[in-house]
């Protein structure tokens, strides 16, 4: 590959349906590692939408979960970038579990 060119990278979105979410109140989804699958009592969920949407009144902490495949990354030893939008404060992701 000539190392002038480039190649040009690509964006997918995650927004939509096929979105899973759990409320935490009592901030126990890290020690029980809630990271490694959805929980039973998560509800289907559209993304973009406000925790409010699906937990009428609720302000805490909440988990959300999604399936997909990553495109192949085009760049050799490429790296990946996540971006959130409407993160109200902070954020923690894991990919992968």
């Amino acid at each position: 590959m000539n190392p002038n060119t480039t190649t040009p990278s690509q964006a997918i979105t995650l927004d939509g349906p096929d979105w899973t979410i759990a409320i935490d109140p009592h901030d126990k989804g890290r020690d029980e590692k809630w990271f490694e699958a959805p929980r039973p009592e998560a509800q289907p969920a559209t993304v973009p939408c406000t925790i409010q949407e699906m937990f009428p009144s609720y302000a805490g902490l909440a988990w959300y979960w999604k399936a997909f495949e990553a495109p192949k990354n085009p760049h050799l030893g490429g790296r990946y970038l996540l971006r959130f939008w409407m993160v109200d404060y902070k954020a923690d992701a894991w990919v992968n579990g």
